[in-house]
C-alpha cells in the first residue's frame, strides 16, 4: 500500500485526496502487473469516478491527468487488461476497504510512504493548492471574522434577545426575495429601529 500526505483542509480537499487514491492504485497495479486480465478500482467518491470517465481532464485538474497517464501507460504494457472503476459505498465491509481506510487515516497523520516508493511526480515537489480549498478557508476566515466583529457591536445585543441564530444563514434566505427597503425595513421592525 502507499499513502501521501497532501497537506491540511486550508490547501487540499477530498477530491483531491481520493484522486490522488485513484492515482497511486494505478501507480501500483502497474508495478505488481504480471498476466492479469482484469483489474478493479473501487472508490467512494462519484466526482472523481464521472471525473476519470471524460477523455480529456480539466485544466486544474492535474491528479485526474495523472489518473489518466497511469491508465494509458498500463493499456500500453498490458494491452489486454481490462480496468474497471466502480463505486463502493463507504464504510461497507468490502475486502480492502479496511485496509484502504487504515492507509488514508496514517496518511492524514502526516505520515507519507517512503520517496521511493512514491511516484515520480510526488517525489519532486509538493502538490499545488487546490484554489476551491484556498477560497473554502478564505470565506471561513471571513465569516468567523464578521461574526466576532457583529458580536461585539452594539446591534448585538438588541438582536441577540430577539433572534439568537442572527447572523445566519436561515435570515438571510428568509429575505432572498425582499428588496433592499423592504429587507432594511424588517430589520428595523425586528431590532425596534424605526
Amino acid at each position: 500500500k502507499l499513502g501521501y500526505y497532501l497537506g491540511d483542509s486550508t490547501h487540499h480537499t477530498v477530491y483531491e485526496a481520493e484522486a490522488l487514491g485513484v492515482a497511486l492504485g494505478l501507480h501500483l497495479l502497474k508495478t505488481a502487473l504480471k498476466k492479469e486480465t482484469s483489474a478493479a478500482v473501487g472508490l467512494d467518491n462519484q466526482a472523481v469516478i464521472l471525473a476519470t470517465s471524460r477523455s480529456k481532464p480539466k485544466p486544474r485538474y492535474h491528479l485526474i491527468s495523472k489518473v489518466h497517464d497511469y491508465a494509458d501507460s498500463i493499456r500500453k504494457k498490458h494491452p489486454h487488461l481490462k480496468i474497471d472503476m466502480h463505486w463502493v459505498p463507504g464504510h461497507e465491509d468490502i475486502p480492502g476497504n479496511e485496509a484502504a481506510d487504515a492507509g488514508a487515516k496514517l496518511a492524514a497523520q502526516m505520515k507519507s510512504s517512503p520517496a521511493r516508493r512514491l511516484p515520480l511526480f510526488l517525489r519532486r515537489k509538493p502538490l499545488p493548492a487546490s484554489s476551491s480549498a484556498v477560497k473554502q478557508a478564505f470565506r471561513t476566515k471571513n465569516k468567523n471574522a464578521w461574526k466576532k466583529q457583529w458580536r461585539q457591536s452594539k446591534r448585538y445585543q438588541r438582536t441577540h434577545r430577539i433572534d439568537k441564530t442572527l447572523p445566519s444563514s436561515n435570515f438571510l434566505s428568509l429575505i432572498a426575495s425582499c428588496t433592499c427597503l423592504q429587507a432594511t425595513t424588517l430589520m428595523q421592525l425586528r431590532t425596534g429601529h424605526i
